[in-house]
């Protein structure tokens, strides 16, 4: 889609804001993948991301319109909503409250830089696609150099940066291997095909079962959102996978190498806690821990009775009308195929969200690479495609 000059503001001058923009979301993502510097990515967000939307914004106008748009009025919201719960949130001081809401203002600002980014050049998609698949090649290739023994050997495969669980590992292998799976398919550069198996290779060598079955909903979206033929061969291949995982971890368990899980004993928790507020949740501390299997963890590890237990039933409810609101504007979009990739991270970072999911409006971590860049590029994409049709039904 083209770019056009808005008053004031020469196209070349736009695009040097566009780009600056696109870097600091480069950024913010290699930086998680590959260094996980706070302070790295919080100048990635405020001076890479929110600044120049902010110019954008004044120089070039159009905030009229996308404040106009239900999807943005339903994330404002949601946001609204969250900061609000910091009235009521018990054990914050005055200084981590403000910290947390420092946090939802630069985070919430680059949402919408997210947003008006893809609205202006859905053009930069692929290339996003290729910098974040990039990144996790890089990750896995890292991981495997530092710990050559975990690439399918005794031990779990976990990865440098913010990667240093086995779970977060496995989540950006795994979106870079489907990224890189979706390059393929639309480029027919066999290399990528090649990139994709040895991602995702080092995502299996992580032993994350949930990863496995997340990268098959993932795919599974991709092929419904494209309708491709059939999904034989993937589903072969991923099926296989899991029954080998699923071997895998039988035998080292019994060699004592992992252990079972206690989410369900965390999901039990959270529960109990969310019955104590249900309505309106014990709002946003900033250290939730919850105690299970005799220990202490930052959350529940689902992002449902995550987002119970801190905002309660009026904060799920907004968070599934944003969700409507995206899906509504993707539904009436004229190129779905497009939006195919998105649908297909949004899949596969849902799907581990639920068995590995903190709040999502509180940092920038996973879920910004699987839950709130897919979304945001969602409605970005979808408000491109209906600027172009109404500029070519103008008469």
């Amino acid at each position: 889609m083209r770019v056009q000059s808005l008053p004031g503001v020469s196209v070349a001058g736009g695009n040097k804001l566009v780009w600056w923009l696109f870097a600091g979301q480069a950024l913010f993502f290699c930086n998680y993948m590959l260094v996980d510097s706070t302070a790295l990515v919080r100048a990635a967000a405020l001076l890479g991301m929110a600044l120049p939307w902010l110019v954008m914004m004044v120089t070039r106008g159009g905030a009229g319109e996308l404040f106009n748009q239900r999807p943005v009025q339903c994330l404002l919201l949601f946001l609204a909503y969250v900061t609000l719960s910091l009235t009521w949130a018990g054990g914050l001081e005055t200084g981590e409250a403000g910290s947390v809401l420092r946090k939802l203002v630069i985070y919430g600002t680059a949402m919408l830089a997210t947003i008006s980014l893809y609205r202006e050049r859905p053009d930069l998609l692929p290339l996003m696609f290729k910098v974040i698949a990039s990144c996790s090649l890089a990750a896995a290739l890292a991981a495997v150099i530092a710990d050559p023994g975990a690439f399918f050997g005794r031990e779990r495969l976990t990865g440098l940066g913010g990667l240093t669980n086995e779970l977060d590992a496995g989540i950006a292998f795994g979106v870079g291997s489907l990224l890189w799976l979706h390059l393929w398919r639309s480029e027919r550069h066999w290399l990528y095909l090649l990139l994709s198996a040895i991602t995702l290779l080092a995502m299996f060598s992580t032993l994350s079962r949930s990863v496995v079955v997340a990268w098959l909903v993932g795919l599974f979206v991709y092929r419904l959102a494209t309708k491709r033929g059939r999904v034989t061969v993937e589903l072969a291949i991923g099926l296989g996978l899991a029954a080998l995982l699923l071997g895998a971890t039988w035998m080292l368990r019994e060699a004592g190498t992992i252990k079972d899980s206690c989410r369900v004993e965390l999901f039990g928790t959270a529960w109990q806690q969310f019955l104590q507020h249900p309505l309106f949740g014990q709002g946003i501390e900033r250290f939730a821990r919850i105690t299970a299997c005799h220990r202490e963890f930052n959350g529940s590890h689902n992002l449902i009775l995550e987002a119970l237990r801190y905002t309660g039933v009026v904060g799920v409810g907004l968070l599934l009308l944003l969700l409507w609101s995206i899906a509504t504007s993707c539904r009436h979009m004229a190129n779905r195929a497009a939006a195919a990739p998105l649908l297909m991270m949004a899949g596969f970072g849902w799907t581990m969200m639920m068995v590995n999911g903190q709040f999502i409006a509180i940092g920038p971590r996973l879920p910004w690479l699987v839950v709130w860049l897919p979304l945001m590029a969602l409605v970005g994409l979808s408000l491109a495609q209906a600027r172009e049709v109404h500029e070519e039904n103008r008469p």
